[in-house]
């Protein structure tokens, strides 16, 4: 019984130190901080989301991953997002700031809104929604430790400067990708090859 006492306590040590993995399953937009508490949102270094989520969910998620508004650390360890079987959905709060500190929320369904992984420099990978249509301004700007993103075939757009200052060495654009706007790739150092 010692033996298996002591097990467990070096299995949740281990948990703690290396940082949780969770997977949730959102039925409603916006209720995410509901499956995942204040206590345990600074915990989980590898989250898998599936369902709706709106921008009261994204500033959850840019809490999680280290940053608040545009440059505000916070303790978040979050690394690894795996939003595949998630959706984007207009509406909840806004989840960060932009030009002049104007409230940046989602305003449309299926899209990746401006900004809204920007200086989120913990992030190492991320899968998108694959009902993503589109990608906005700045959307990953100074996400410099971002190695893998896989952008879902259906993107038809990318706003500017998406990936400015983004890590990735490697970037597949789906074939269904038709417009993509100016300084794309800008101060991209590790950046070796684009299909």
């Amino acid at each position: 019984m010692r033996k298996l006492l002591l097990l467990a306590g070096c299995l949740a040590a281990f948990l703690t130190a290396s940082g949780q993995q969770r997977s949730v399953t959102l039925t409603t937009a916006g209720t995410l901080s509901s499956m995942i508490g204040s206590d345990e949102k600074y915990s989980i270094k590898s989250l898998k989301v599936s369902g709706p989520i709106n921008g009261s969910d994204v500033l959850l998620l840019r809490d999680m991953r280290g940053v608040k508004n545009i440059r505000d650390v916070t303790d978040g360890i979050l690394t690894s997002l795996d939003l595949s079987d998630a959706r984007f959905v207009k509406g909840g709060d806004h989840y960060t700031y932009g030009y002049g500190n104007e409230k940046i929320y989602i305003d449309a369904d299926d899209e990746l809104s401006r900004f809204m992984f920007q200086s989120c420099t913990r992030l190492s990978e991320l899968k998108l929604p694959r009902t993503t249509k589109a990608i906005g301004e700045l959307a990953f700007a100074s996400c410099e430790n971002l190695r893998t993103l896989e952008v879902p075939e259906g993107v038809t757009k990318i706003g500017r400067g998406a990936f400015v200052m983004a890590g990735m060495d490697e970037i597949t654009l789906p074939s269904s990708c038709v417009e993509i706007e100016d300084g794309l790739f800008q101060r991209m150092p590790n950046l070796r090859r684009v299909d």
